[in-house]
């Protein structure tokens, strides 16, 4: 006799989703954490050079400004992201509720 495993209702880890809010959290406190968030220069510390830098060379600052953020209500909305681009990525296996 052949074991099947049914795995349908498998636990899943989000890991992509957990790596990106927890460095979402992280650059969420370490920026607001600076006395002065007046200057490009906090900004370009901690990921986000300004337009001017990016034309410029720091096409690194296109991916890591989208983890930074400095008002409360934008880092939810961006995790609520993460995990909905994880699914659309399919990174998040797919489960079917009906065998064939």
């Amino acid at each position: 006799m052949e074991n099947i495993t049914d795995n349908t209702f498998k636990k899943y880890i989000p890991v992509f989703t957990a790596i990106c809010c927890l460095t979402s959290i992280i650059l969420f406190i370490g920026i607001n954490l600076e006395e002065n968030l007046d200057t490009w220069d906090v900004y370009k510390k901690w990921g986000a050079p300004s337009v001017t830098d990016i034309f410029n060379g720091d096409y690194w600052g296109i991916i890591t400004s989208n983890f930074l953020h400095t008002e409360y209500g934008t880092l939810p909305s961006t995790c609520i992201g993460f995990g909905y681009l994880e699914e659309r990525l399919s990174l998040k296996p797919k489960r079917h509720f009906i065998s064939s």
